[in-house]
């Protein structure tokens, strides 16, 4: 047979990259085939420990029901509505703290647990591109509620949420400000950290991430960025080694060095919790480190000093609330 014969026409080469893209996005779902149902050694307190209110929501994201949490201390009205998304592990419950503090300054705050994390159904996680679908989702659902009409919008995440916050400049989810913390600023370029040998394929992986997660999913977020009119305050570690500098807050430099819609906030000396005071991730890495806290056969005699944990830094929480109020309708 002649290489002329092997040629493919159109519709075959288009068969051909949705054969790519299963395949791709089907060792994603299987090396991601886990839950973040959180740390069974650890305690998760409710957003009374911290002095706000909780009332339960859930919708649906595809054929799953998502559940979530509105926050919030009584009065008379509200300074807008923060969307809150959490990262890897125990889904909103790791960050009532952080969630309750936006409640104390005044602000109706949503939170949901992804797909197969915490209390969402979902046999896993699959790919963190979900993220995107799910909030798309949550959006849509928001847009129904009458009590937040007519509030401004803003969103907060941190490490998959600070990737999905920056998700949320999308112009039609109508928010006005965000704020990521270690988001990541590209899904293939952190998918192929942790898989080296993706490298070959990041054309590929683009390519099928936006086929089966829209468009937003195959970019760096820097191209939404640039295409929103929402501000942008971006915070990471100095020392992060999870989502680190060079690939995520220089990208942001580069690009928007000149852009006063984006703010960048370099925390020196703190990792990937850089919401936290230093001796909080100092605790932290003494409990995952020494203490094997993190690990399947962590010691069960290990007591937790939820005082040490559970400590942020105001410094960093007044800078958030500061740029949340500048110039608020």
């Amino acid at each position: 047979m002649g290489i002329r014969h092997l040629a493919l026409d159109g519709s075959q080469k288009e068969y051909a990259a949705v054969i790519l893209d299963r395949i791709l996005l089907s060792a994603l779902r299987v090396a991601m085939n886990f839950r973040c149902d959180g740390q069974p050694q650890l305690d998760y307190f409710p957003a009374s420990a911290y002095g706000a209110n909780e009332e339960l929501f859930s919708f649906h994201s595809g054929k799953n029901l998502l559940r979530g949490g509105k926050y919030f201390v009584p009065r008379p009205s509200y300074r807008g509505v923060v969307v809150f998304f959490h990262g890897v592990g125990a889904g909103r419950s790791a960050y009532t703290q952080e969630i309750c503090a936006f409640a104390k300054e005044g602000y109706l705050v949503y939170a949901y647990d992804n797909t197969g994390c915490m209390t969402s159904e979902g046999q896993g996680i699959g790919n963190l591109a979900q993220s995107l679908l799910d909030q798309k989702a949550f959006f849509a659902f928001l847009d129904e509620q009458k009590e937040v009409a007519g509030l401004p919008r803003y969103a907060v995440g941190h490490s998959w949420g600070g990737y999905t916050a920056f998700g949320a400049m999308n112009p039609a989810y109508h928010v006005d400000k965000v704020i990521s913390i270690s988001g990541f600023v590209s899904l293939p370029k952190m998918l192929i950290s942790q898989a080296p040998a993706l490298g070959k394929f990041e054309g590929l992986l683009k390519k099928a991430l936006k086929r089966g997660y829209g468009s937003m999913a195959g970019e760096e977020m820097t191209e939404i960025i640039a295409k929103s009119n929402a501000k942008l305050l971006y915070i990471q570690g100095e020392l992060d080694t999870m989502v680190p500098k060079k690939g995520n807050y220089d990208v942001l430099e580069r690009r928007f060095q000149n852009d006063e819609r984006v703010r960048l906030r370099l925390v020196k000396g703190a990792m990937h919790n850089p919401y936290w005071d230093h001796e909080a991730e100092r605790y932290s890495r003494v409990l995952g480190k020494d203490k094997r806290l993190f690990a399947r056969d962590y010691d069960v005699t290990t007591k937790v000093c939820y005082e040490h944990l559970n400590h942020d830094d105001p410094a960093i929480l007044r800078e958030m609330f500061d740029f949340l109020e500048e110039e608020r309708p």
